[in-house]
């Protein structure tokens, strides 16, 4: 699990994003998906494969109003515990 947790979104991100209806620390934030993880062995199986595949940039996301492609590269648990899997910010 320990290379899972390198593709939590990081604090810098996580800092210019509201997560839910409140403003929770990042260490908090953090310690929230561990305990996601912690909870749920067949999300670590699954995301092990996304995260590898993340890692290889074989995962893109498409922004349906400009058709584009970008980059997977980090995840959270949104506090339904939700899968959500981000990308880097467009220049």
């Amino acid at each position: 699990m320990e290379e899972i947790k390198k593709f939590i979104l990081n604090e810098y991100k996580y800092n210019c994003m509201m997560w839910g209806i409140k403003c929770v620390p990042y260490e908090e934030f953090y310690n929230w998906n561990i305990k996601c993880l912690n909870e749920s062995p067949e999300d670590v199986v699954w995301l092990n494969e996304l995260c590898k595949r993340m890692s290889c940039s074989k995962i893109k996301l498409m922004g349906e109003d400009s058709n584009m492609r970008y980059d997977a590269y980090a995840f959270y648990f949104d506090s339904d515990k939700n899968i959500v899997i981000s990308t880097p910010r467009r220049q």
